[in-house]
């Protein structure tokens, strides 16, 4: 009992309060615990069976609400539920990765990659290389915004995302590589460079490429595919030409792979240039969009302007050389048909975007260089001659600088290549008219024509150019022969029975290609392939052009002289009847008629000729009078009507400063189309038109009234743009 009692005393001498105090502390402890085990089961059942990519995917940061206190802004909601988001994330991330055992950012790399080829799937139309839909533009552009949290938070490596596309093959479309360039995530430079093959980067890219060109023409989105172009370029131009030293193996691997697509490109864009003139059946596709690339304005501060410059000197030296296919031949006889306004409008584009940051100076260089090194396509050398003597202002004393080269080494070496070359390049130039360059008639004469002249050096330089001429004369147009032989080099006396050799040889030419001797005119038109293709008289141009010497010199030109004393047979039966052909005399004397009272008083005008045409004049007066005379109202419509869409296409080059420097390509569009009017392909002579109205035929008249309408529109509009000073 004792013991019982005092073990019942013990006990009561806790009260119930102790008791009820100490029990919720164990209670306490417990739960915690359970909570804890529980949390950290649950976490590692996420773990086990959690797809990482879907849920990537799937987390998106909080809405912010447009009522904010005025403790927190909107921005800066923003910015903590990203942060919060961002952290969210990458703690899952590496939660999953301790559970695998692998480096969270090697897993962020991987489920990165996964993410954009679930997003890339299904791509419009399923074609391969075409851009993303808007819905995937907008997923895209949401995930992007979870990986920059994760490269904030050091889960994510770019070296492993790289690795990982190419390995598993997982399609990467341009786009998508353009919005990750933006986010500051992975660079074009790093997706080319992490491609163990750089043969495959550069054939992904380019097909990639040419398959956003297919989708440009039909993209609601063309301004943003026109910036993701340039925003390519100027990477591959920044890498292909950049001089700065430093890790060298890594970059001439990029510098190669970004050059060698570049060089790609540009193969594929003049590979579908038509090679055939005025080709009416092609039409610019996809290709045409590659010219963004030569746009100097899209580079601006992006790209040093010697890097630019030496991009676009390389593309010029690969434009030039591009499939030398043509021989020296070929291009004799086919360079009339390689004029401006006969050129693909895309190569005269290249060309004149190439022009706008090289100076015409260094494009001769440059011309020259490729030249004297390497085999070249001559299509494309004299297309480029052309192209810059119509926008060089400067050009031809820049191309009568290289001529002058060019013989000076052909006669000291005594090599064929220069003085081919030489007067490929002279012909060229010419074919764009007196405005652009003097004719080949006056060059030639110029530069053979004088005892100064390259062949009187020796013997052996007359032997030189005789036999290079003489070499010609099977592939030789017959106008240019006809220059030969009305002004041939001039030669010592001794050496006279050399030349006649060669005249005689030219003749027979001509006699062979059942061309006359005697049609052969004062001023030979050069723009044509044949005689045949002329479609006005050869003797009313020789009209047209004497009259104009003698309306601005005063005097009877001297090609007409010598005409009349030593080739007789050609000026009194072709020349003096297309002089008088009879018409409605001015009441104001014209240049017309005072060069025929020159002539006549110099006595190369027979009497009796004289008096049939001022009879047949008055003839022509009494049947005006009498409303007899002949009107032939049919008019060429179509070339008409080419004229004046050509005029009507004037107006933007007059009123826009920025476009100012295109007036003089259109203006030999102008011209040409001009001439096809008037049915006068001669760009040597200058119609001139009769001052007074009644003498006008129906189509002068209506070319009359469309030029001077053009003129005063122009002028107009330029006024109402820049008025002049009162």
């Amino acid at each position: 009992m004792s013991a019982v009692s005092s073990y019942t005393s013990g006990r009561s001498r806790r009260s119930l309060a102790e008791l009820l105090a100490n029990r919720p502390k164990n209670s306490g402890r417990k739960a915690e615990s359970s909570n804890k085990s529980l949390q950290e089961a649950a976490l590692c059942l996420l773990s086990c069976r959690q797809d990482l990519s879907q849920f990537l995917l799937e987390v998106e940061a909080p809405p912010c609400k447009k009522v904010c206190s005025h403790d927190c802004s909107a921005s800066g909601h923003v910015q903590k539920s990203t942060t919060f988001t961002d952290t969210f994330i990458a703690s899952a991330l590496r939660d999953q990765a301790l559970h695998l055992n692998v480096a969270p950012n090697i897993l962020g790399a991987k489920a990165a990659a996964l993410n954009i080829q679930k997003i890339c799937d299904n791509v419009i139309d399923g074609e391969k290389g075409a851009v993303l839909s808007q819905e995937q533009r907008d997923r895209l552009t949401a995930f992007l915004q979870t990986l920059k949290g994760l490269v904030a938070e050091n889960c994510f490596s770019c070296s492993v995302f790289l690795q990982h596309i190419w390995e598993e093959e997982i399609p990467h479309i341009l786009e998508v590589v353009w919005h990750l360039q933006n986010a500051d995530i992975v660079g074009l430079e790093d997706v080319l460079e992490s491609c163990k093959d750089p043969d495959s980067a550069v054939d992904w890219f380019c097909t990639e490429l040419q398959s956003l060109f297919l989708r440009m023409e039909a993209s609601p989105d063309v301004e943003i595919l026109e910036q993701m172009i340039s925003s390519f370029v100027t990477v591959l131009v920044g890498k292909a030409f950049c001089k700065s030293s430093g890790k060298k193996a890594e970059r001439s691997q990029l510098s190669k792979i970004s050059l060698l697509i570049l060089d790609e490109m540009h193969s594929w864009f003049l590979d579908v240039i038509p090679e055939a003139p005025n080709d009416e059946s092609y039409k610019p596709g996809e290709e045409q969009y590659w010219l963004i690339a030569y746009n100097a304005s899209r580079y601006r501060a992006r790209v040093i302007p010697e890097v630019l410059e030496d991009f676009f000197t390389h593309t010029l030296s690969q434009t030039l050389i591009f499939k030398p296919k043509l021989k020296v031949s070929d291009a004799i006889r086919l360079q009339g048909s390689w004029s401006f306004v006969k050129t693909c409008p895309l190569l005269t584009d290249l060309y004149r975007k190439l022009f706008v940051l090289l100076s015409a100076e260094k494009l001769i260089s440059r011309i020259q260089r490729v030249l004297d090194t390497q085999e070249v396509n001559w299509r494309h050398v004299l297309a480029c001659v052309s192209c810059l003597v119509i926008c060089q202002p400067d050009a031809q004393q820049l191309v009568t600088g290289l001529l002058g080269r060019l013989l000076a080494q052909a006669f000291e070496t005594y090599e064929l290549e220069y003085l081919i070359t030489a007067f490929l390049i002279a012909r060229q130039a010419a074919l764009e008219g007196p405005a652009a360059f003097m004719s080949y008639t006056e060059w030639f004469k110029c530069t053979f024509g004088t005892a100064s002249s390259y062949q009187n050096a020796t013997k052996k330089s007359l032997l030189f150019l005789l036999k290079f001429l003489s070499d010609l004369v099977p592939y030789e147009t017959p106008q240019y022969l006809k220059v030969h032989i009305l002004h041939p080099p001039f030669v010592a006396a001794k050496f006279r029975q050399l030349l006649m050799e060669y005249i005689s040889l030219a003749k027979t030419q001509l006699s062979d290609m059942k061309v006359s001797i005697e049609d052969m005119g004062l001023y030979e038109n050069l723009s044509v392939g044949s005689g045949k293709d002329q479609k006005q008289p050869q003797a009313q141009q020789d009209v047209e052009k004497a009259v104009q010497i003698f309306e601005n010199t005063g005097k009877i030109p001297s090609s007409v002289m010598e005409a009349s004393i030593f080739r007789r047979p050609y000026f009194t039966s072709r020349f003096l009847p297309a002089l008088l052909t009879p018409r409605l005399l001015p009441d104001v004397p014209d240049s017309l008629m005072f060069l025929i009272e020159a002539l006549r008083r110099a006595d190369k005008i027979p009497p009796a000729m004289m008096t049939s045409y001022l009879d047949a004049c008055q003839l022509e007066k009494h049947r005006r009078l009498e409303g007899n005379g002949k009107m032939d109202v049919s008019l060429n419509e179509e070339p008409v009507a080419r004229l004046q869409a050509a005029l009507w296409q004037l107006r933007p080059f007059v009123t826009d400063p920025m476009r100012s420097d295109e007036i003089s390509s259109h203006m030999a569009v102008i011209s040409d189309r001009l001439a096809s009017v008037m049915e006068s392909s001669s760009m040597d002579a200058v119609p001139t038109v009769s001052p007074s109205v009644e003498e006008l035929e129906p189509q002068e008249l209506t070319v009359a009234d469309l030029l001077l309408t053009s003129f005063c529109q122009c002028v107009m509009a330029a006024s109402s743009t820049n008025p002049p000073d009162r």
